[in-house]
């Protein structure tokens, strides 16, 4: 379910260029995006408006790894140019932004909202996928936050009787 952009490198608000494992987005509407087993660079075209909304039926983030590990795979996520700074809004019910790897986000305005579902808090709480935890931005290596800026929200959907933990 989605396209490999080593097949099918461009599409509506984004573009992939394989030799360097970079995609661009410039005002790109749309859902996940998974990278699993490489590192990602993903870069926000000056100006451009960029959102991802995802469920965890696509994939356990909105975007990067889906699946928990430790590893070398890391994703950059850099604003261009020098003007209005790019933005990456992103709605899931799960993971906002995760790699195995580290995380580095640069020169950009990011919005991540997750928002539990009943699908992702089944997920989360019946020990299927007991190493995923609802989160904004998660990184199992290092973190660098670098001239950005950022609205990071997670929150229940409705209450329940489940002991899930928002974080």
């Amino acid at each position: 379910d989605g396209i490999d952009a080593f097949v099918s490198p461009q599409g509506q608000g984004w573009q992939f260029d394989s030799t360097t494992n970079t995609l661009t987005l410039n005002n790109y509407q749309g859902g996940a995006i998974c990278a699993e087993g490489f590192d990602l660079k993903v870069v926000l075209a000056e100006g451009s408006v960029n959102t991802i909304t995802s469920d965890v039926s696509q994939n356990a983030s909105a975007l990067g790894a889906g699946t928990f590990g430790y590893s070398d795979n890391h994703l950059t996520i850099q604003g261009q140019g020098q003007g209005q700074q790019p933005v990456l809004k992103i709605n899931g019910d799960l993971q906002g932004i995760f790699a195995q790897g580290d995380v580095t986000i640069q020169n950009c305005d990011v919005t991540v909202e997750i928002l539990s579902t009943e699908e992702s808090e089944q997920k989360v709480s019946d020990g299927t996928r007991s190493n995923l935890i609802f989160a904004c931005i998660r990184s199992g290596g290092g973190l660098l936050l670098e001239n950005s800026t950022f609205r990071l929200s997670s929150k229940k959907s409705r209450e329940n009787n489940k002991q899930t933990y928002v974080g």
